[in-house]
């Protein structure tokens, strides 16, 4: 979504709605970017202990948490690469530990 996007959907009429319409716009920007950081981040580390040592930095129940968010993930995998099959309401993924959020 643009600034420009954005001033369609709000219609700023004053220069205030105008100022926080651009503000929105800029931590829309922002916070699109933390993934890529974040991914990068996570890749720097996985390099710098090796693949193999990587789960060590996790507790035993982040890495439990992580196994099951994993294979769920695989599931729905393979549930959504069936023709016509889409994920499904009922099918809730595993609690995450707050530390995973």
């Amino acid at each position: 979504m643009s600034a420009r996007g954005l001033e369609a959907d709000f219609k700023p009429a004053t220069t205030i709605e105008t100022e926080l319409v651009e503000r929105l716009a800029g931590l829309l920007w922002r916070l699109r970017r933390v993934p890529v950081f974040e991914a990068a981040l996570m890749q720097a580390r996985r390099v710098e202990v090796g693949q193999r040592d990587f789960m060590s930095l996790f507790s035993h129940d982040e890495r439990k948490q992580i196994d099951e968010l994993k294979d769920w993930l695989w599931q729905e995998r393979e549930a959504t690469s069936r023709p016509g099959r889409l994920i499904t309401p009922d099918r809730k993924s595993p609690a995450l530990h707050p530390s995973l959020i």
